[in-house]
């Protein structure tokens, strides 16, 4: 229950600071977050791995 974050045009942000590659974002899925967290977990396993991800993270990264 409660405020939960989500962003302007509904897209999680996912993926790495663009200024601290050590610093990994995984937030503002809104009310989609049970649905996304799988998708969501697969992205920041490969990122923390040092693997490619398995999709891409383009459309999530911190603008």
């Amino acid at each position: 229950m409660g405020v939960r974050p989500s962003t302007t045009d509904s897209l999680p942000i996912i993926g790495p600071h663009p200024d601290h590659a050590t610093i990994l974002f995984a937030t503002g899925h809104g009310h989609m977050g049970i649905s996304g967290a799988p998708t969501t977990a697969a992205i920041v396993s490969d990122l923390v791995a040092g693997r490619r991800p398995r999709r891409p993270c383009a459309p999530y990264r911190v603008r």
